[in-house]
């Protein structure tokens, strides 16, 4: 897994955790991407997850749901990128929320057109299987969204 900043921070942050086992799942599944696997990891997602990108919103209308969904939202990343590189920077975990700070890299497939995007991912998890996955182009959106500032 390629990360911008080694480490995780808190800031001191009360009740945060860098570590917990919901972001042990996300930076599981991050490095399995990174290295070539798309296949979308349903033992570890909710049979009615809701995947929110704005640009999957944009395309469908609505955000992708179930583990059809999460193929689909898969599938369509890699048919539209040659590359695409997930960057965690910072992890923030309490009870079943995890705030990912990072970006992307990426190259389209078939323009050659390179993408770098800051990202900030808000996952909610329930039972331990992610249950929403809510994507933002603004990191302090995604801060103030999730409520761990």
């Amino acid at each position: 897994m390629h990360l911008r900043r080694p480490g995780t921070r808190n800031g001191g942050r009360s009740g945060l955790t860098p570590g917990g086992g919901n972001t042990e799942q996300i930076r599981a599944a991050v490095e399995r991407w990174n290295a070539g696997d798309r296949t979308a990891p349903v033992d570890l997602i909710d049979p009615e997850v809701e995947i929110s990108t704005g640009i999957g919103d944009a395309f469908q209308g609505e955000p992708y749901r179930g583990h059809e969904g999460a193929r689909q939202w898969l599938a369509a990343l890699d048919e539209n990128f040659e590359t695409w590189e997930v960057l965690i920077d910072e992890c923030r975990e309490r009870g079943d929320m995890v705030l990912v700070l990072g970006g992307v890299h990426a190259r389209g497939r078939g323009s050659g057109i390179e993408l770098e995007q800051d990202i900030g991912w808000i996952y909610e998890f329930r039972d331990g299987m992610l249950i929403r996955l809510r994507t933002y182009y603004d990191r302090a959106e995604a801060i103030a969204a999730s409520g761990l500032s």
